[in-house]
C-alpha cells in the first residue's frame, strides 16, 4: 500500500467512526445533559422519545383520544411515504444511470485525482468511483428499508392504540406495554432513516475525494450536534417571561375588579 493510500484509508476510517460513533452516542444516551449549570442542554431525540411514550399512553387510556391518535399517525405515515418516494426515485433511477454510464465514471475518476490531500497525476483512489456509487446505492436501500419499518410500525400502532381502551375489548387484553414499544420503535426507525440519508450524502461527496468527505463529515456532525441538542435555559427564560406577563395581567384584572366592587370575576 502506497503512502497516499494509507492516508486515504486512515481518513476514511476516521470519517466512518466519527459519524457512526456520534449517532450511536445519541441513541445510547438520549437523555444526557451536556454542559454545566445553568446552561443545560437537552437531547431532542431523548426528550421526544419520552414524550411519544407518554402521548401514546395517554391516548390509549381514553377511547375518544385514540381517534385523535389515529389521525396523527396517519399524518406520520404520509410523511414517511413522501420521503420513501423521494429516496426510492434516487435509488431506482438516478444512481443506476450514473453507475451504468462510462462517461460519468471516467469524469468521476478525474475528479478524485485532483484531491488536495491524496490526489496526484495518474493516481487511482483507494475506492473506485463505482464502489463509491454502489455504497451510496446501498445506503439509499437501507434508508428505504428503515422508512418501510417505520411505516409498518405506525400502521400497527394505529390499531393497537385503539384496542387498549376499546369497549369491545371484552377479554381485557393488556396490550399497553406492546403499544408503547411499537411507538418507540416507529420513532427510532424514522430517525435512523434520516441519519442514513445524511450518510448517503457523505458517500456522494466522497466522489470528489477524501478531502471533501473529511470536511463534509466534520461539518455535518457539528450541525447535527447543535440540531440534536437545544439549550434548556434559553427557552426556560422565555417561558418565565410568558408566565410573568400572564400573572401581571391577572393582577391588573383583579385590581380593576376590586376598584369596581365586582368580586365575581376574581380568580379562585
Amino acid at each position: 500500500m502506497e503512502g497516499k493510500d494509507g492516508v486515504e484509508l486512515f481518513l476514511l476510517l476516521f470519517c466512518i467512526v466519527l459519524y457512526v460513533g456520534y449517532n450511536a452516542w445519541i441513541y445510547f444516551r438520549p437523555n444526557a445533559l451536556v454542559g454545566g449549570a445553568p446552561n443545560h442542554w437537552f437531547s431532542v431525540y431523548g426528550t421526544s422519545s419520552t414524550a411519544k411514550l407518554l402521548w401514546t399512553h395517554g391516548c390509549a387510556q381514553e377511547e375518544k383520544d385514540a381517534i385523535t391518535a389515529v389521525q396523527t399517525l396517519r399524518n406520520a405515515i404520509m410523511v414517511v411515504a413522501l420521503m420513501t418516494q423521494a429516496t426510492a426515485y434516487i435509488g431506482a433511477r438516478a444512481l443506476p444511470e450514473v453507475l451504468l454510464n462510462n462517461d460519468y465514471s471516467h469524469s468521476l475518476l478525474e475528479l478524485g485525482a485532483i484531491d488536495p490531500i491524496t490526489g496526484g497525476s495518474g493516481r487511482v483512489g483507494l475506492v473506485s468511483s463505482t464502489g463509491k456509487l454502489a455504497t451510496a446505492l446501498a445506503l439509499i436501500w437501507l434508508c428505504v428499508l428503515c422508512l418501510g419499518q417505520a411505516a409498518r410500525f405506525y400502521v400497527h400502532l394505529g390499531f393497537m392504540v385503539k384496542v387498549v381502551s376499546s369497549k369491545y375489548n371484552t377479554e381485557h387484553w393488556n396490550l399497553e406495554e406492546e403499544t408503547l414499544m411499537i411507538a418507540n420503535q416507529a420513532g427510532f426507525y424514522f430517525s435512523v432513516a434520516w441519519r442514513v440519508f445524511y450518510g448517503f450524502g457523505l458517500a456522494i461527496l466522497y466522489l470528489a475525494g477524501i478531502t471533501s468527505l473529511l470536511c463534509s463529515t466534520i461539518v455535518l456532525v457539528i450541525m447535527l450536534y447543535f440540531s440534536d441538542h437545544l439549550p434548556r435555559y434559553k427557552y426556560g427564560r422565555a417561558l418565565m417571561h410568558v408566565k410573568k406577563g400572564r400573572r401581571d395581567s391577572l393582577d391588573r384584572q383583579s385590581s380593576q375588579h376590586l376598584r369596581e366592587g365586582d368580586v365575581s370575576h376574581l380568580p379562585v
